[in-house]
């Protein structure tokens, strides 16, 4: 593989618990996944993975946020509407808001109160699946658990790891 700025040939590694690579076009700057091929450029070390199976590990991560515990963040709520395939202006009339509201919720200017958190999960489990939905909708705050933050691909499968301290 050829790096698109310098023009050299890049170096392949493959993302390990040492050196994982930060999925931070997800959105979630603090998602790592390990198992991975990475291409980096060794002059501007500029990195491009080589994800697969995208969209069921965006379904894994959507899942571990629509059951995180505590309120969710900018990040993850921007996640959760894309995910749901929704622009903003969509995903607020569905929340009873503005897009406004929505990217200030998106951008951390402001939390979403306590039912529009849910709404957020109820529409991004909807995505997933109609049943995911009706349990969702059920849950108190209580009964939602951490989240996996490390996504391992092995055996052709994504797997997730509980986070360590200081994270999520």
């Amino acid at each position: 593989m050829t790096c698109d700025l310098c023009h050299i040939a890049m170096d392949r590694r493959t993302s390990t618990l040492e050196e994982p690579y930060c999925y931070e076009e997800s959105g979630l700057p603090y998602l790592k996944l390990l198992g991975i091929e990475v291409w980096r450029c060794p002059q501007c070390e500029t990195e491009v993975p080589v994800i697969p199976r995208l969209t069921g590990l965006h379904a894994l991560v959507a899942r571990g946020l629509i059951y995180k515990a505590g309120q969710l963040m900018g990040g993850q709520i921007r996640f959760l509407r894309k995910f749901a395939r929704l622009s903003a202006k969509d995903f607020a009339a569905i929340v009873d808001s503005d897009a406004s509201t929505v990217s200030r919720w998106e951008h951390d200017e402001q939390q979403p109160n306590p039912q529009a958190d849910k709404l957020v999960r109820v529409i991004a489990a909807t995505a997933l699946d109609q049943k995911e939905a009706a349990r969702v909708a059920l849950l108190r705050g209580e009964d939602r658990r951490a989240p996996a933050w490390e996504w391992v691909f092995k055996n052709r499968r994504w797997t997730g790891s509980p986070p360590r301290a200081g994270t999520g």
